[in-house]
């Protein structure tokens, strides 16, 4: 494997992996980042902690729940759903207030207490039919 960084201490590859984070922070102007993947259980005479690195562009998920997300946020954009006004998209609440939402749980979430129940939001959408005004600001 060409782009493989390996060490044989716990130490330095917790270093490199802090250096790359400094690295990518440069590299945000030009869109692009330094993408690190664990090899887990990897061993060699080199050592046993590896690392196989590339350089993407910076919008390219990171993960495979982050590609889940992206999608997921792609279908929902396609039929007219907005993101939160947050910084990553999403928001979360819970509590007595949002009692409502309990018309959406299976039954067993309804055995814990509401205030122990958070929520994820990812998205909203208008669901009259928008004046002019509305349309132009959207």
């Amino acid at each position: 494997m060409g782009n493989l960084v390996v060490f044989n201490d716990s130490h330095q590859s917790d270093a490199f992996e802090k250096g790359v984070e400094l690295i990518n922070k440069k590299l945000e102007k030009h869109e692009l980042r330094v993408k690190l993947q664990f090899i887990e259980d990897y061993e060699s005479d080199e050592g046993e902690f590896a690392w196989a690195v590339s350089l993407v562009p910076d919008d390219l998920p990171v993960s495979r729940s982050e590609i889940i997300i992206k999608d997921y946020r792609e279908y929902l954009s396609r039929y007219g759903w907005k993101e939160m006004s947050t910084s990553n998209g999403n928001a979360w609440f819970g509590g007595k207030s949002h009692n409502t939402l309990t018309d959406y749980l299976p039954e067993e979430a309804l055995k814990y207490n509401l205030e122990d129940l958070d929520f994820v939001v990812c998205g909203w959408q208008f669901s009259g039919e928008p004046n002019e005004e509305e349309i132009e600001s959207a």
